[in-house]
Formats: C-alpha cells, structure tokens, sequence
C-alpha cells in the first residue's frame, strides 16, 4: 500500500508551460514544455535540442527555413509553493533558395533570455483518502530582450519577425496549468497569455493565447527503476496581428492547431523526453512561413540536495 501511494503521489503530474513558450522568441510554435518535471519539488537543469522547418510560398516558389534551438534550462524550487525558473538558447537558422536561386545560407545567434514564477496554488496528491487528484499551478514570466532580432540574409534583408531569434522587446505571460490524475491515468490542460511591447524598430507582435489538452498515462517498469510516461495532447494557439508604426504587418497573425506526441523517461535522477509535434490546422496570411512538423528532446539533471532525498526514482 504504501509503495502504490508513493508511485501516484509522484505521478500526479501537470503538463506545465515553460518560460519560452510564452516568451515569443523565435517562431511562434510553443512545443517546448516541462512535462513531469515540473511537478517535482526539487532544482533541476535541463537542455535540448529543438528543429523546426517551414516553408514561406512566395510568387510562385518556395524558401526553406530550418531553425534548430538549443536551450538551456534551469528551474529553483524556492519553497514548497514557489518556484522560479531561468533560460536561453542558442539559434541556427538555415535558409535555402531564398531568392529562387539554389543557394544556402545559415546564421547561429543568441536568443531572448526568459525567467518566470509559479505558483503551487492547489495540490491534493498527498490526500490518501481519495483516488482523485489535482495539480493546480498559476504564474507569471517576464522575458528580457537579449537576443538577436535584427538577423539579415545573404542579400542584407531583414528575416521576418517569426524567424528572428528573439524579438527586441520586453514581454509579460500569464499562464495556468491544471491536471486531473485517477491511479496511472492523467488530464492535463494549459492556459497561458502573452504581451509583447514595442522594440526600437516601432514594431511590436501581437498578443499570443495557447490552450492545450493532454492525455497520459505512466507506467512503471517492475523494480528496474524506469519510469515511461506517454502522452498525447491538442495544442490551439492564436496569434494577434503584428503592428508597426500602427499599421498592421500583413505577413503575421493567424491560429495553429497541433498534435503532439510525448513520451518521458525517468531513471534516478536522469530525466528525459522525444516530443513529436504535428501541426493539423494552420491558418496564416498568405506569405507567412508556415510551420511544418517537427521535433524535440530534453536531457535534464535533478541537482541533488544535501536535506533530503530529491530521487526522481518513485520506488524511494
């Protein structure tokens, strides 16, 4: 009995958001998140490895962008309500046939640095009484203009916003995320807003709302120590209108829907997830770089603590 409660208690999990995807960094696609861990209530850091490739149709050709991130994480667990959480990444973006010619070129650069703070607003995994579990947290993040956002072509010109690697300006989400879990089943769902202000080029990118829905399930591998977690989620984004100098930029706004398969890995204090994004409805302006799917992976470390076992093991 008391090794089933420990193994749910751990697994009451959120499919939480991170800071970057409410930073508005880069191309609008939102797919990095933490997954379960976040839920653990101990220091971890994390990195990747992120690529996304888009397709801009333009007077009868096609340029090719490919964009491949890779982040740098850290989250601090402040107490056992607070959590605060750091990052950044490095950007290489390559584009072919820019011009209707065959050529390639490619440029590595800096990205927006992003922090945020959570809430652990509602938690009942540790009430034995009930099969059923919530897994509320609210927050705020705050991402600081650090990257480049002003990234040109072999021919001098300016990339559009969506493929910058940061946007030059100061930007404040809102987000919550709640999960549902009965025994080794989970919901989760996600909320989160963002504002972005006016950079020193007078153009500002529209206000971005994401709401996602998951579904998952975690399975323990006898004694061996492995833990593999599942899931299936719809993420809906939409995206406001860009401005600048008040007139809107035709070439921006418009909604994404996603499917996204995740699965997560947990041994000891190693942590790691794939996530395969699908986009199925993608409504953007004619002209727009339109995302194609892509792919993720996350390799974290729990740092351990000196005051208690932190294990992301769940048989201790």
């Amino acid at each position: 009995m008391k090794k089933f409660f420990l193994i749910i208690t751990l697994f009451e999990f959120i499919k939480p958001v991170k800071a970057c995807d409410v930073c508005g960094c880069g191309i609008r696609d939102a797919s990095f998140n933490m997954g379960f861990a976040q839920s653990i209530q101990s220091n971890m850091l994390i990195t990747g490895y992120q690529q996304l490739n888009l397709i801009t149709q333009i007077s009868g050709y096609s340029v090719n962008d490919r964009i491949i991130r890779f982040p740098i994480h850290y989250m601090h667990q402040l107490s056992e309500k607070w959590q605060a959480q750091i990052g950044t990444e490095v950007q290489q973006i390559q584009r072919i046939n820019a011009y209707n010619e065959n050529q390639i070129w490619s440029s590595v650069s800096p990205s927006d640095l992003y922090t945020s703070i959570n809430f652990r607003l509602f938690d009942n995994r540790k009430n034995i009484f009930t099969p059923h579990h919530l897994l509320w947290f609210i927050g705020s993040s705050l991402k600081l203009p650090t990257g480049h956002y002003q990234i040109r072509d072999n021919e001098k010109r300016l990339l559009p916003m969506q493929l910058q690697a940061g946007n030059g300006a100061y930007s404040i989400g809102l987000q919550s995320q709640l999960s549902y879990r009965y025994q080794s089943w989970g919901l989760n769902t996600m909320f989160s807003h963002l504002t972005n202000t006016q950079n020193e080029l007078s153009y500002k990118q529209g206000q971005q709302t994401q709401i996602l829905v998951g579904i998952n399930r975690a399975f323990n591998i006898g004694k061996s120590n492995h833990t593999f977690i599942p899931q299936i989620a719809y993420a809906f984004q939409h995206f406001q209108i860009d401005r600048q100098y008040n007139s809107e930029v035709p070439f921006s706004g418009g909604t994404i829907g996603s499917l996204k398969l995740q699965l997560e890995w947990i041994y000891k204090n190693i942590y790691a997830s794939a996530l395969y994004q699908i986009p199925q409805n993608v409504l953007v302006p004619k002209g727009a770089p339109v995302v194609q799917s892509s792919v993720q992976f996350k390799l974290g470390y729990l740092i351990p603590s000196l005051k208690k076992d932190q294990s992301l093991d769940p048989n201790k």
